[in-house]
């Protein structure tokens, strides 16, 4: 089981590793040649999407720690 410290440690790595796969992944998508509409698409699956996910796993861990 991890410590509460190294819990925080592990997650902000999934965040920075997340953060750092959003920002190459939108690098890639502007090097190809398609149209400004699928661009936008991809770039709000690529961004909003995991951090809305996270968002609410951060929300969902504080109610949890409410509770106790």
């Amino acid at each position: 089981m991890l410590s509460p410290d190294s819990g925080l440690i592990f997650w902000q790595i999934v965040v920075l590793l997340q953060l750092l796969g959003s920002i190459y992944a939108l690098v890639q998508l502007y090097r190809h040649p398609v149209s400004f509409n699928i661009k936008t698409i991809w770039c709000f699956i690529i961004l909003f999407i995991p951090l809305g996910w996270i968002v609410y796993l951060t929300f969902r861990k504080q109610q949890f720690s409410d509770r106790s």
